[in-house]
């Protein structure tokens, strides 16, 4: 499920609940370490990579809201870095952010992140439990703009993850 939740969280109402209260859909990557919520998974290397096809941002001008698809060159399927925790009811996961490099620092343009993309080449330096702090967040650098395509798009139908 994705919304990083705590392990006491038992029942979907619990769920809801607490994301309600606290959004844990993403974690910036920098503070991870530092906050209670995500530095049990971070401390124990719960790390996990989320395969998309793309992923969605907008870009804000006025109160026009502009939709971009967002993908990798090359790439018909990508992976996302993100954090896991398992509950005594389910498991959840999170997506890492990071600083936004130039061309998604002008699509999200509010508050210039980006998800932590992480390469084929280093998937399975990621999953590695050997892994050190200051190498988990090396690999949490973000994409060079190069390596990314950016599309406008029509606004995505309600409920659609893309």
């Amino acid at each position: 499920r994705w919304g990083l939740l705590p392990r006491f969280v038992r029942t979907e109402a619990e769920a809801k609940e607490f994301l309600k209260k606290a959004p844990t859909f993403n974690a910036i990557s920098e503070e991870v370490a530092g906050k209670r919520t995500f530095r049990h998974a971070f401390e124990r290397g719960q790390r996990c990579l989320i395969p998309v096809t793309g992923f969605y941002e907008w870009r804000h001008e006025g109160r026009q809201r502009i939709p971009y698809s967002i993908g990798v060159k090359g790439e018909d399927i990508f992976c996302l870095g993100g954090l896991w925790e398992q509950g005594e009811a389910m498991d959840t996961y999170t997506v890492l952010t990071t600083h936004a490099n130039p061309l998604m620092a002008h699509i999200h343009n509010t508050k210039q992140r980006q998800p932590v993309i992480i390469p084929r080449e280093h998937w399975e330096e990621w999953l590695s439990p050997d892994l050190s702090p200051e190498e988990v967040l090396a690999l949490c650098e973000p994409l060079p703009e190069e390596r990314m395509v950016a599309e406008l798009k029509e606004k995505p139908a309600q409920g659609t993850l893309w």
